[in-house]
């Protein structure tokens, strides 16, 4: 093969590699904006870290099946915004993807 076919074919699985990644990146930002308002339970094993504000000053660990009761979300559906319960016991921010809808 000479160079140029080369490089036509790597341009093609590069536009590709990035178009694919780009659908990967807006699916996953829109996934999470569903955990909606209300009480939750950390759905994921080992638990979810509980910051100040998005990505913000760790304020503790919750641990499984521990509450969260989500007030907002990012506008990314990323970070919920709300109270945790369990051992941290304040308001904070969680990854909304830890996160499942339950009830008391």
């Amino acid at each position: 093969m000479t160079p140029e076919v080369i490089l036509k074919y790597n341009v093609k699985l590069l536009t590709a590699v990035a178009a694919a990644g780009l659908v990967t990146a807006l699916g996953a930002g829109t996934a999470h904006a569903d955990a909606g308002i209300g009480l939750h339970k950390v759905s994921n094993a080992q638990g979810a870290d509980v910051h100040q504000g998005d990505a913000g000053l760790y304020l503790g660990h919750l641990a499984k099946d521990d509450k969260f009761e989500t007030t907002s979300h990012d506008s990314r559906g990323v970070w919920c915004t709300g109270h945790a319960y369990g051992n941290v016991h304040q308001d904070g921010s969680v990854l909304c993807e830890d996160l499942t809808p339950t009830s008391w």
